[in-house]
């Protein structure tokens, strides 16, 4: 996608078709992977409950912010994503944590309903599973920053900086967003998942004024 934020190509319906397909991918995958989507009944599919869906959504996300805004809107948009979670927790969810009463659990009951991972079809009615307790639609603000938070983690480490220094900057992407209390999931294997979708996005090392690090990792 460099050549597009470069200017070397127009970002124009083939980039978006692009980004279109790449969705598409990621999301058919994550239903054949956990959304019964191979077993060709409707009573057993669930529509979104796979991490490479959520990676689909963190990436068009973070692609259509790469290429089409400055780093500074980036930034912006993404903490945005955080405090938007954070203010519907404590604006229509009271600051209720609890796993099974969330408003994160009762917006995916809501809206996918029986096709939410987690609800089995038994022979003759619908039963949840006590034991699932994955969010997903709310959750999409957190996948989006970590999705980000894994493109920033590629860009440190294509920079110059000794070894030592590289592996300690993604531990502080990753870190920062649980302190504020976000359930942001920043694991190496999420890194290493986003950048394998973000591999083709540049690094350069002039993407931040030199004080964009203080503000970031500082």
């Amino acid at each position: 996608m460099s050549k597009y934020r470069r200017g070397e190509s127009k970002a124009g319906a083939g980039f978006l078709l692009r980004l279109l397909k790449r969705f598409v991918v990621l999301w058919v995958l994550g239903m054949v992977v956990q959304g019964n989507l191979l077993a060709l009944d409707a009573r057993l599919l669930h529509l979104y409950s796979n991490t490479l869906q959520s990676i689909a959504v963190g990436y068009v996300v973070v692609a259509l912010l790469f290429v089409y805004t400055s780093w500074r809107t980036q930034l912006a948009v993404v903490a945005g994503c955080m405090v938007v979670y954070v203010a519907v927790f404590a604006i229509w969810g009271r600051m209720d944590f609890t796993i099974d009463a969330n408003i994160c659990e009762e917006i995916d009951r809501q809206v996918l309903g029986h096709w939410r991972d987690g609800v089995i079809w038994n022979g003759n009615q619908w039963q949840w599973d006590a034991t699932y307790h994955y969010t997903w639609i709310l959750s999409s603000l957190n996948f989006v920053a970590t999705v980000y938070l894994g493109y920033l983690a590629g860009v440190v480490l294509r920079t110059s900086k000794s070894e030592t220094k590289q592996a300690a900057h993604p531990v502080a992407f990753g870190c920062r967003p649980h302190c504020f209390g976000l359930r942001v999931k920043s694991y190496c294997s999420y890194y290493q998942a986003h950048l394998v979708y973000l591999d083709d996005l540049p690094c350069r090392r002039n993407l931040f004024p030199a004080h964009g690090g203080s503000i970031l990792l500082g």
